[in-house]
């Protein structure tokens, strides 16, 4: 069902990962990981380190929902001190991860591609800790935002890397957000929640002023994404509709979100239907993902994008939206597990190397 031609295996096979990174703080960041970097020993495949940061960070993030009941209500300190700490788990070992494959002399396309799909996950655990930090599970609608448009950032960065063939991560960008969110969520543990609603200018509160930041630098980073977008695929020979292949996709996904938000059907039961959309973009972003690097035009045929119709057609014929959104939530699970197996386990075989064994 899921494979890769000959042709893009053999480009994957050839693929050297570029990257241009002007962050700000991971200068900083590199001196605690290249110390980290030494204590890992030689025989942990980086593939490991990155499935290990991202199930303690789904772990952690799952347990501080389950404890504000869904990103409704306080919870005890040790859930935002633990969720800050799987948050940092995850960066450091997904930022080592090639600096173990350096070490071992095990770099390979499947661990950038093994990382990148990791990425793509746990975006959603990130996006809903920031709610519960602000209690977005009260305001359905605002929380389901949210983690569309980080899903929209990841995938306009990924987009950007399939027109130039280079990775960019701007002066802000994903070690700056998970760091803030860190800080946020030792602060609510420390302080609590309620201190995210203190007035500091008229009716501003620190919330509005946390998110309207986030959304200002989010729309600045998408509009510099989509510039780079326009002006990048005539100077690497592509044709407009090579390039722009990728917007088909994400036109369908967005106009489910938005049918779902007229229509109010987030409300209904909403982290299920959140988590279902993400691991739906997930498949999305993925496949952009080895289209860029099998130098591939992106494959549009992706039948998982019509699944939020479950929902709509349970609606019209009567069924409880919990079962219909349970549903949903597991064709995007199993559809996103099946196509990342598979496209591991092929190159795995391709490359003659093994995805968690040095």
């Amino acid at each position: 069902m899921y494979g890769l031609k000959e042709s893009q295996l053999l480009n994957l096979k050839k693929h050297k990962y570029s990257t241009v990174n002007i962050s700000l703080l991971d200068p900083l960041f590199q001196i605690w990981w290249n110390t980290v970097i030494h204590y890992v020993p030689l025989w942990v495949a980086p593939n490991l380190l990155t499935i290990v940061g991202l199930i303690v960070n789904a772990l952690t993030s799952l347990i501080l929902v389950f404890e504000t009941n869904c990103a409704t209500t306080e919870a005890p300190g040790y859930a935002w001190y633990l969720c800050a700490l799987g948050l940092f788990i995850y960066q450091t070992l997904d930022a080592i991860d090639g600096k173990q494959a350096r070490r071992t002399n095990t770099t390979s396309s499947l661990g950038e591609l093994f990382d990148h799909g990791c990425d793509s996950i746990t975006t959603i655990f990130i996006s809903i800790s920031a709610g519960c930090c602000f209690r977005l599970g009260k305001e359905p609608e605002l929380l389901f935002f949210q983690c569309v448009f980080c899903c929209l950032l990841f995938y306009s960065t990924h987009w950007d890397a399939y027109i130039t063939r280079t990775v960019l991560f701007g002066k802000f960008d994903v070690t700056e957000c998970q760091t803030g969110l860190m800080l946020l969520l030792v602060a609510s543990g420390m302080f609590g929640i309620q201190i995210w609603e203190y007035s500091v200018i008229s009716n501003w509160t620190l919330k509005g002023i946390c998110i309207y930041t986030c959304v200002i630098l989010g729309v600045y980073n998408l509009i510099t994404k989509l510039y780079s977008i326009i002006t990048g695929y005539r100077s690497n020979n592509m044709t407009l509709v090579g390039a722009f292949r990728p917007l088909v996709p994400l036109l369908v996904f967005m106009l489910f979100f938005v049918m779902y938000i007229k229509l109010d059907i987030v409300k209904q039961d909403p982290l299920k239907i959140i988590f279902g959309f993400h691991f739906l973009f997930s498949k999305l972003n993925n496949t952009l993902i080895v289209s860029h690097m099998s130098k591939h035009p992106m494959n549009i045929k992706i039948f998982v994008l019509l699944s939020p119709l479950v929902i709509l057609f349970g609606n019209m014929l009567g069924v409880d939206t919990g079962l219909s959104s349970l549903i949903f939530l597991i064709i995007t699970f199993t559809d996103l597990m099946i196509y990342n197996a598979r496209i591991c386990q092929q190159l795995c075989n391709y490359l003659n190397i093994y995805l968690f064994k040095i």
